[in-house]
């Protein structure tokens, strides 16, 4: 198999992987969140203020599709939508503070799921699974693909590693 071919394949496979493991891994609360739903308030949450336009972009979904999915989250006061001071005809979506603490549940839920499918690998073997993801997220990001500069920025373990390395 052509090197090219490879990487789509196993991009495929990862992207698969990951998003059943995201959304397999989610809490049911009595919101009763949709998967675009979900995926939606986390891109607030962590995209604050973030443009409609970019926001369909980066889920992947139609304006129309993204525009009855805000309006539902509006709604449930999960975001809101405000036009940018200094262009009327921008949109941006902001966080509120109850969706703030969905996305904050859900995601502790998740990395709580996570960690108790990691609890099988060796302390080493998590390292090089950090070390992995890191390298990837940074390719990915060269490519294109990554576009938010936060996943690519040190984590709490990256700078504990960092001064633990420099302790020893």
């Amino acid at each position: 198999m052509e090197e090219k071919e490879q990487n789509t394949e196993l991009l495929g496979k990862l992207f698969v992987t990951l998003a059943q493991t995201a959304f397999r891994n989610t809490s049911d609360d009595h919101l009763k969140l949709t998967h675009i739903q979900l995926l939606v308030l986390m891109a607030v949450y962590t995209n604050p203020g973030i443009k409609m336009s970019a926001l369909a972009a980066d889920v992947g979904i139609s304006s129309a599709q993204l525009s009855r999915t805000i309006s539902k989250l509006e709604t449930a006061k999960l975001v809101h939508r405000e036009h940018n001071v200094h262009n009327r005809r921008i949109v941006n979506v902001q966080r509120t503070a109850t969706g703030d603490a969905v996305a904050e549940k859900h995601m502790q839920y998740f990395k709580s799921q996570v960690d108790k499918q990691f609890a099988v690998l060796t302390s080493a073997e998590r390292r090089k699974l950090n070390a992995d993801f890191k390298s990837l997220l940074t390719l990915l990001g060269k490519a294109g693909f990554v576009q938010n500069d936060a996943l690519l920025r040190p984590t709490k373990t990256d700078t504990s590693t960092a001064e633990n390395t420099q302790l020893n």
